[in-house]
């Protein structure tokens, strides 16, 4: 793996990475194997290679399901019409 795509990899969703990495062995498995130059073989071959790009894809540029979650969104309080004010005189 590339240092930028490991770079990238960091920040990205533990799930993608193994999904990468399973998708790398299973594409090299295919690519080595002795049946490799089937026609069966090299469809499936094609469709593992998609399969990688389109998660390195997803990688690089992810959904906003798939962002990284560590940074907390700031929560305003809601202003009473009064302000912050307790009203202890009552």
């Amino acid at each position: 793996m590339s240092t930028a795509l490991s770079a990238i990899a960091s920040g990205s969703s533990g799930a993608l990475q193994a999904e990468l990495q399973k998708a790398q062995r299973e594409l090299s498995a295919c690519v080595n194997c002795e049946s490799a130059k089937t026609s069966s073989a090299q469809t499936h071959i094609a469709t593992l290679r998609a399969e990688v790009q389109g998660i390195e894809q997803r990688m690089k540029n992810p959904s906003p399901a798939e962002a990284p979650q560590g940074v907390a969104t700031p929560v305003t309080p809601a202003l009473s019409p009064l302000g912050n004010f307790l009203d202890v005189y009552a």
